[in-house]
């Protein structure tokens, strides 16, 4: 993907004048989400969380490194179980959290919610992102003892679907995909094929049915759509 340009702008020429041509005052305009955050994924009607009573771990190590006294709840979605871990430190403002958590997995399509294990809220506080992932553990870490938000948490999502794939996925179906497009999904997936996919998951599931999205995007929609 190296050798392809972030924006390829084209000019047309009408007598003396130059204007932009219609396409790239398209690309030039389009918001890089313009459909995630007014159509958010629909959660699942029959589909609820369940939450265990908490029980307590000494010194539980995050993902980080950074040990602390944490709340260890299980998530249950159906037969689906899901291991939470919120510091201790956090104190009342744990319900709220896990009420944030409930919003975001009723959304998440179930047979991917399984590759999901573990959910950390690590207190580590990392200042250059608000979650990452820890592919191979099934793991999602949110920092600073916070959930992420929607967006953030389907993308996280994103790489464990690709991870499920095989080592294959990204650097030949997807980056065909890509290239077949041949326009970016947003400012952040720029950085390689394995963000452009976590990217193209999140708007995928709140844009999946709208037909200006496939327009724009129809290789990694008709990718998506077979791994759904």
């Amino acid at each position: 993907m190296s050798d392809l340009e972030l924006l390829e702008i084209h000019f047309v020429q009408n007598g003396a004048q130059w204007s932009l041509a219609e396409n790239s005052k398209y690309d030039l305009n389009l918001p890089w989400h313009p459909l995630l955050l007014s159509t958010p994924p629909v959660a699942a009607p029959d589909r609820m969380v369940k939450y265990s009573t908490a029980s307590v771990v000494s010194g539980y190590r995050f993902n980080s490194g950074t040990a602390a006294d944490a709340n260890k709840i299980e998530a249950s979605l159906g037969e689906l179980s899901i291991d939470v871990f919120i510091p201790v430190s956090v104190g009342l403002g744990q319900d709220a959290i896990l009420n944030e958590l409930r919003d975001r997995l009723v959304r998440v399509p179930l047979n991917d919610a399984k590759l999901i294990k573990t959910i950390e809220l690590d207190p580590s506080g990392e200042p250059w992102t608000a979650a990452e992932s820890a592919l191979g553990q099934g793991k999602i870490i949110m920092f600073s003892g916070r959930t992420a938000d929607l967006g953030t948490f389907m993308h996280e999502v994103g790489h464990h679907v690709a991870s499920a794939r095989g080592a294959t996925f990204l650097p030949t179906t997807w980056e065909t995909a890509m290239e077949k497009d041949g326009v970016g999904i947003s400012m952040y997936g720029f950085k390689g094929a394995d963000d452009d996919f976590a990217e193209s998951y999140m708007f995928y599931q709140g844009a999946k049915n709208n037909p200006d999205a496939r327009k724009r995007y129809p290789n990694r929609f008709a990718v998506l759509d077979s791994i759904e």
